[in-house]
């Protein structure tokens, strides 16, 4: 987990709206690639292997197969929480409202 209070949490896939605000959290969005965010996903995969990230949540809808892979690849290896969210970004509030009920940070 990162050295700071707050937890960093990622959303990936979509637009890359903001729009997901998580108490004692900090939330970075990153665009799927369908929306032209190729290199976001790469970002969001560097960041997760240099250990700066707490929960990573993928918003399956919104993702392809091959980036959904490199994500859990990713995060398998750094020991870092995921969840496959569904829906959108209420769907994502809530799964991150939930892990932060149970971070340690």
């Amino acid at each position: 987990m990162s050295e700071e209070s707050n937890a960093l949490i990622i959303v990936v896939g979509g637009d890359g709206r903001r729009g997901l605000a998580v108490p004692d959290a900090r939330v970075r969005h990153f665009q799927g690639a369908s929306y032209g965010g190729n290199g976001a996903t790469r970002s969001a995969v560097t960041a997760i292997r240099n250990g700066a990230v707490d929960l990573v949540l993928l918003l399956a809808r919104w993702l392809g197969h091959s980036e959904c892979e490199a994500l859990l690849d990713a995060c398998r290896a750094a020991g870092v929480s995921w969840h496959l969210v569904s829906g959108g970004l209420s769907a994502a509030r809530r799964d991150a409202l939930a892990f932060m009920v149970t971070w340690g940070g």
